[in-house]
């Protein structure tokens, strides 16, 4: 599984009768982006974000640029950010932290 990087995008919440609405496109922007980031890709949706999981930096920013892409194109206002998994703090951090 792919684990190093970390791409979060979140979604702006809306009031209470969008969020249906934004709950299934949400999920249509996980289900294309595992389509277009192949078998490598790892993706999981929570209550409003979605995650992907990459090896490298650059499969982390591409992440991020599809999963902006697909964001758009579903009418979701949504900001992009990525993180690392930092072995010692064993947490996610911003990407510009360094490492040991």
């Amino acid at each position: 599984m792919a684990g190093d990087w970390r791409v979060e995008l979140d979604v702006e919440d809306h009031d209470a009768l969008h969020r249906a609405l934004d709950r299934l496109r949400e999920r249509g922007v996980a289900r294309q982006a595992r389509h277009r980031l192949g078998e490598g890709g790892v993706i999981s949706v929570d209550a409003e974000r979605i995650f992907a999981y990459a090896d490298t930096l650059e499969q982390a920013h591409e992440a991020a640029r599809i999963l902006g892409e697909l964001a758009q194109y579903h009418h979701l206002a949504a900001h992009a950010t990525i993180t690392q998994w930092h072995p010692e703090h064993e947490r996610w951090e911003p990407a510009d932290v360094p490492l040991p």
